[in-house]
């Protein structure tokens, strides 16, 4: 289980500042470390506020680069799990790597990103919006209704009930645009050029 702390969220701009880590062996033993880096440029003053950890705090520490020998020889043989692991940490994670010139392969691990898991346990979709916001079930309130509301829904948006049902699944994302072309939406309001 690791997790990163960066300077940002730019995967090539930024850079980590700690990575903490608990390596678990198959015997059930433990190893953790939280390793301070110099990331070699400034932590934002947001990002400070966010973790605790000044421009100071890692001023005299070692760069990821002086590091990465040791953490990969560390982490060789490792599966990764972490939260929102697979889509931040894992390529911030290889991309320190392939700057220090050390070509670690991650393909050779169990990738185990809890957010993936969670999203996929905690649906989001329609029904499950319903239970959250008036707490009770779709179905105990529209169970007869449900493909008439589908197909109400799905003529409005110009689609099929079926390309509707899909659209409504959890991992599914419209930006603004194909929200309004899709019927979803009345109007986008964007601000004004005078605010930007």
């Amino acid at each position: 289980m690791f997790d990163l702390e960066t300077t940002g969220l730019d995967i090539v701009r930024d850079r980590i500042f700690q990575l903490s880590y608990i390596k678990v062996y198959p015997d059930g033993k433990e190893e953790r470390e939280n390793i301070f880096v110099n990331p070699g440029k400034e932590i934002p003053q947001e990002v400070v506020e966010l973790t605790g950890t000044s421009n100071a705090d890692v001023a005299d520490k070692p760069t990821f680069k002086a590091l990465a020998p040791e953490l990969a020889e560390k982490f060789a043989n490792c599966d990764f799990a972490g939260f929102n692991s697979n889509h931040f940490d894992l390529p911030m994670l290889a991309e320190e790597f392939y700057r220090a010139g050390i070509n670690y392969d991650f393909s050779q691990c169990r990738l185990i990103d809890a957010q993936t898991i969670f999203h996929k346990m905690e649906r989001r979709n329609l029904a499950a919006a319903y239970k959250f916001y008036c707490g009770r079930k779709m179905e105990d309130d529209f169970d007869a209704h449900r493909a008439e509301l589908d197909e109400l829904l799905a003529e409005h948006g110009n689609l099929s009930a079926q390309e509707f049902h899909e659209l409504t699944e959890r991992d599914c994302w419209c930006n603004a645009k194909r929200a309004l072309e899709l019927g979803l939406v009345d109007e986008v309001i964007a601000p004004s050029k005078k605010a930007l």
